[in-house]
Order: structure tokens, then sequence, then C-alpha cells
């Protein structure tokens, strides 16, 4: 805590908006998306929408095929989240991934680690920034 990695994060995805690339992605822990979504909107004055399995579902009621499907949204979610619309989170052409407590996804090439493999799956090849403040172990394959 207290590192400036959020802050870090909120400048790159400031340029991005200015720049117009305007689709990004925060994946989190559950408990730091209302921190995230204060924390932009807050000094960076950017909006957020926290996606979660009610306002989701609501989207899809309304007639939404895919709510991330937007021009443009920074979007919130949680490590869960993500797992659960893999197929949906994986259609859109993300300018930006952004993952908090990205340590939490290490060795990813490892079958136990069913999280981080969808979340890899997911973001597939788009820009990804990864915000840890836990040392790695020098592994190429953690990284």
């Amino acid at each position: 805590m207290g590192l400036g990695k959020t802050i870090e994060a909120g400048l790159i995805v400031a340029q991005l908006w200015a720049e117009l690339k305007r689709r990004i992605v925060i994946i989190v822990p559950a408990s730091l998306r209302k921190q995230w979504n204060h924390e932009l909107l807050k000094k960076f004055h950017l909006e957020s929408t926290i996606l979660e399995a009610k306002s989701y579902n609501q989207a899809k009621k309304a007639g939404q095929a895919n709510p991330f499907d937007r021009a443009e949204g920074v979007f919130i979610v949680s490590y869960q989240f993500v797992s659960s619309k893999l197929a949906d989170v994986k259609a859109i052409p993300w300018n930006l991934a952004i993952v908090d407590e990205a340590h939490r996804l290490r060795d990813v090439y490892k079958t136990g680690n069913k999280t981080a493999r969808q979340i890899r799956s997911a973001v597939g090849d788009r820009p990804k920034l990864l915000l840890t403040a836990t040392p790695l172990q020098n592994s190429l394959l953690e990284l």
C-alpha cells in the first residue's frame, strides 16, 4: 500500500484516454473495486464502471448482448468475474488491461492456477499493465 501503483496506472489510463484509446479493463481483487473507482474519479476525473453480477445481469436484461461492448469505457472487474464471463471479456479489443495484485497470477503456466490462466486467456495479446508490490523470485517464467 502507498507505493503509488494506482497513481502510476491512473496516469497511463488518463494518457490513453487523451489519445482516444478508451477501452480499458482493470482486473482487481473484489475488495479493491470501489477503491479503484474512487481513485480514478477523484484523482483523474475519469468515470469508470464496476461490473459485477448484478449490473451485468441488468445490462443483459436491458438487451445488451455483451455489457463490456461499448465504444469507450473503463471497466473495473474482479478476478472471479473475469473467469465467469471469459467469452465476453475476450471478445473486446481492449486498449489496455490492468491487473492489480498481479503476483496472484504467478505460475500461470502451471495447471493449478486456473484463475491466472483464464485472465491470460481473456486479455490475450492485448497490452497489459501488471501491478504488484510483492517481489518475484527472479524467474522469467513468473514474468
